[in-house]
């Protein structure tokens, strides 16, 4: 029984050696793919991915260790694919399927860069177009107002003329209605001085 148990705790601690040697190998493709992530040139995308797949799947421990100068691995992968492009018949398979996927991933990375340039040079131009659009309906604003100050004032104006002339009106009628009355005392006062006589 203490021997099976033994047994049991031996593979219990090879198992954990594994799981944890399987996060460490996890963290660490985890971080290449991240500092991979950030490089902003195809090649050195194309370059890492390629280096990861080689360490981290095919286990080459010759493979040269991520850092964050890839220049190296930059000109080696350069020179395995110009010695692959012309040693074509020494091709190893699983190189040629790491250049698939790696190439698919660089055409997915430039697809993805060229859509996001496409996407801010859209967002710049209807920026431009919202300011100029802007621009001019501040503008249209502006004149409506000036011309709708300038309308108030007219109408207050012909306000007051009218009102002069309503009044001018009331005193020539008032005027008018006196010259009446004096008018009708002569012609009475004519009137009765001619049937006087």
């Amino acid at each position: 029984k203490n021997l099976k148990l033994d047994m049991l705790s031996k593979e219990v601690s090879k198992l954990r050696v594994q799981i944890s040697e399987k996060e460490r190998e996890l963290t660490l493709v985890y971080h290449a793919l991240s500092n991979a992530a950030k490089i902003g040139d195809a090649k050195k995308v194309q370059s890492t991915i390629y280096d990861i797949y080689k360490l981290h799947v095919l286990k080459e421990k010759d493979s040269k260790r991520l850092n964050n100068n890839n220049n190296d691995s930059i000109s080696s992968h350069a020179k395995r694919k110009n010695n692959s492009s012309n040693n074509s018949s020494d091709n190893d398979p699983e190189d040629q399927m790491v250049t698939a996927i790696v190439d698919v991933d660089i055409s997915c990375v430039t697809e993805s860069v060229r859509q996001r340039d496409y996407m801010e040079k859209t967002v710049h131009g209807l920026k431009r177009a919202f300011e100029i659009a802007d621009k001019k309906l501040r503008g249209k604003a502006q004149k409506s107002v000036r011309e709708n100050a300038f309308l108030i004032q007219e109408c207050n104006r012909l306000r007051k003329e009218s009102l002069a002339q309503q009044h001018r009106a009331r005193d020539t009628e008032e005027k008018l209605r006196e010259l009446k009355r004096q008018l009708e005392k002569s012609q009475i006062e004519i009137n009765s001085r001619h049937g006087s006589r």
